[in-house]
């Protein structure tokens, strides 16, 4: 007996609704552009804090020259 719900008028009426959003929702997040970092040309911010930019951005560099091809990376701090 008390492991049981029921759903008000309202819930009932808006179930089929909520089953549409969330499938939409689902198809949006599913769907992929293909992507090969090799030769994209997408220009990628970062922005922090200065003590992090000091901190993180010399390992990245080093990471990024040599996985970057043709993307660019433009380094900032937060405002």
């Amino acid at each position: 007996m008390g492991n049981a719900y029921q759903l008000t008028p309202l819930a009932e009426s808006l179930a089929e609704h909520a089953v549409q959003a969330l499938g939409s929702a689902d198809r949006v997040f599913r769907a992929r552009s293909a992507f090969d970092p090799t030769r994209a040309r997408r220009e990628f911010s970062l922005v922090m804090t200065d003590i992090q930019l000091a901190i993180s951005i010399a390992p990245a560099v080093r990471h990024y020259v040599v996985a970057a091809g043709r993307r660019r990376l433009r380094p900032g701090c937060g405002r």
